[in-house]
């Protein structure tokens, strides 16, 4: 687990391009593919805001210069950041966009930041929105082209649906840090219909069908059927989803895609027939470690760490045999997406900050004794659990909050000998301290937690 925490890191030192006016982008792929490639970054990205926020804010920035006139988020550019390329058609990228803006501002507080994409959101969610043909809000026009490129979806794939309600998700909230109240309405009213027609229309009884097109429908199971899920569970946003759905897709992505020889699948034909033929396919029938490293992390997040730890032993295993445990490949080597690696810390530790509200979930996921680093753009330091003590400890810098969210009932508080004092509240297994004035872990110190 520690190794592919900062393992694919390596990448960022590889595939890292500056410009002489301190433009900053990386490679998709070493040298390949291109750079600031938006439906990749969206996994690949979560260490980058982490570690060097302002990186990240003024990449995610540039690229958005270039958004088309019908609001299409752009893809790519090669060489010059000037010039984008022509692959805006991937249908992928706007709900995307959106949910890396709010990640974004969750982890700097950065309002600024926000303001300055608003007008990008708004096209861009409404470019989306317009991909609805039959009014059940959820999009079925132009959805074949996407992250995988060689793997054309009709319909309403499960896959495009579920970006789209999680970019619902972020941009309701965005919309409000900024007082958009009207958009605020517009986006809450038309969320609640596309989470119930998202249960309704694609699941089929075990998972989230490949696509659905009128009465037609594509029952391969793939890995990535719920990517919206995962990335608003990573940054701490609760599901829209069945509940009891969402169990049994984990389940069954995790018992008919996984290979522990293998790993993870990008998809399987569990129900046979005319599916199988699609399993030909190199991106369906494949294992991309940013996708596994991903899942890996949605299964730790809901509880399922054995199993995400399983995951994560596969890919080591299978670059080990390779001998090319830092150098992951997927469109050519070093690829950015597997740094989504970062993300199975994240949900291990529980550690989800959202410094505009000045709040701080700390919820792990290990079971047992563990040893962990957090970081922030503000400092750094560990995660430590002993018996039922819980230590966050600050080796560089600060970390504040005023409120703090936790996976148990009635804990004490304290940095180093000193006892804070706060009022708490609790719903299902999980306690919100909300502290009488800012907290600040500085440089030296220890926040116990038992």
């Amino acid at each position: 687990m520690a190794f592919s925490w900062s393992g694919q890191l390596a990448t960022a030192v590889f595939n890292t391009w500056w410009t002489k006016d301190g433009g900053y982008a990386m490679w998709e792929g070493l040298g390949c593919c291109g750079l600031s490639t938006t439906d990749v970054d969206y996994q690949g990205s979560f260490p980058i805001v982490a570690l060097f926020p302002e990186l990240k804010l003024s990449q995610m920035r540039r690229i958005i210069a270039h958004q088309d006139a019908v609001g299409r988020v752009p893809h790519n550019y090669s060489g010059d950041p000037d010039l984008v390329d022509r692959g805006f058609a991937r249908v992928d990228m706007n709900p995307q966009f959106v949910m890396m803006v709010y990640r974004d501002y969750l982890w700097t507080g950065d309002k600024e930041y926000l303001a300055f994409m608003w007008e990008y959101i708004i096209k861009a969610m409404a470019f989306t929105e317009s991909l609805d043909t039959n009014g059940d809000s959820l999009p079925d026009k132009d959805t074949g082209l996407q992250t995988y490129d060689q793997w054309a979806m009709k319909g309403t794939p499960s896959y495009i649906a579920s970006l789209w309600i999680g970019a619902l998700r972020c941009a309701i909230h965005i919309a409000s840090n900024l007082m958009k109240n009207d958009e605020v309405k517009h986006w809450s009213d038309l969320l609640e219909k596309p989470s119930i027609n998202f249960d309704k229309m694609l699941f089929n009884g075990q998972y989230y069908s490949l696509w659905v097109d009128n009465d037609l429908r594509d029952e391969l199971c793939m890995t990535d059927q719920i990517s919206g899920e995962w990335f608003c569970c990573m940054i701490g946003l609760p599901t829209t989803i069945n509940k009891n759905n969402l169990a049994m897709v984990l389940d069954k992505i995790f018992e008919n895609n996984f290979n522990p020889e293998f790993g993870l699948h990008n998809a399987t034909a569990p129900k046979g027939g005319k599916e199988l033929t699609m399993l030909t396919n190199l991106q369906a029938g494949g294992v991309w470690s940013g996708i596994e490293f991903a899942f890996a992390s949605l299964l730790i997040d809901q509880g399922r760490y054995t199993e995400g730890l399983e995951i994560v032993n596969a890919i080591y295993n299978r670059y080990l045999r390779a001998g090319q445990l830092w150098n992951h490949v997927e469109c050519g080597g070093h690829y950015s997406r597997a740094m989504s690696s970062w993300c199975t810390l994240l949900a291990a530790t529980g550690f989800k900050p959202n410094m505009p509200d000045k709040t701080l979930t700390l919820i792990p996921k290990i079971s047992g004794d563990f040893h962990a680093p957090w970081i922030t753009a503000s400092g750094f330091g560990t995660i430590d659990r002993t018996g039922k003590v819980l230590k966050v400890s600050c080796n560089y810098g600060l970390l504040n909050f005023q409120n703090l969210i936790l996976g148990m009932t009635s804990p004490s508080v304290k940095i180093d000998n000193h006892i804070l004092n706060f009022h708490s509240t609790s719903k299902d297994a999980v306690t919100t301290l909300s502290f009488t004035e800012q907290v600040s872990i500085n440089a030296g110190q220890i926040l116990f937690i038992k």
